[in-house]
């Protein structure tokens, strides 16, 4: 183990000086052990080849940061599993809202429609908090973006994005 540490951070250090073989080399060597260790912390399997490249980008970009006593193996391995949760985070939010948007937008809330239905989805979203319901509003059925709602309710982007997955949480619960 140590021989393969030894060379690791050898490859590593080669990388910082601008040495593409030695990344050649380095991917040849640990891409096995790299796509164990994404495999054993991501959500999506078809994401494991974004989290490969994106963490070979990350180590490239970073090999100047490496200082030589360093372990080169468990450098690498923390590289890959904060890509993996970072790429879960990301891709878990836009699937989420992805799917969310399709389910609300599917359900065609009509406020002339005495349907059971729509008078389901008209007591969901009535049941909303004010700013919530505003937020739902403006968003599925008047198309804006989160950065535009934000913008004219005068609040942060990140407070109108958890806002929304909120009141989008409260609506799944209600139908």
């Amino acid at each position: 183990m140590k021989r393969e540490i030894a060379k690791v951070n050898h490859l590593i250090l080669k990388i910082a000086k601008g040495d593409e073989k030695a990344l050649e080399h380095l991917y040849e060597l640990m891409v096995n052990y790299m796509y164990n260790v994404a495999k054993k912390y991501i959500k999506n399997p078809n994401y494991i080849n974004d989290v490969l490249s994106t963490a070979f980008t990350k180590i490239y970009s970073n090999s100047k940061k490496f200082i030589k006593k360093d372990n080169g193996v468990n450098w690498i391995y923390t590289i890959v599993k904060n890509t993996t949760l970072d790429l879960n985070k990301t891709h878990e939010k836009v699937d989420i809202v992805e799917l969310d948007e399709q389910i609300i937008t599917s359900l065609s809330y009509n406020h002339e429609s005495n349907s059971d239905l729509n008078k389901k989805i008209k007591y969901a979203v009535d049941s909303l908090p004010n700013l919530e319901r505003t937020i739902i509003k403006l968003r599925i059925w008047e198309k804006h973006s989160l950065q535009t709602i934000a913008e004219m309710l005068k609040m942060s982007y990140s407070t109108v994005y958890r806002l929304y997955l909120e009141a989008v949480e409260k609506l799944k619960g209600l139908l």
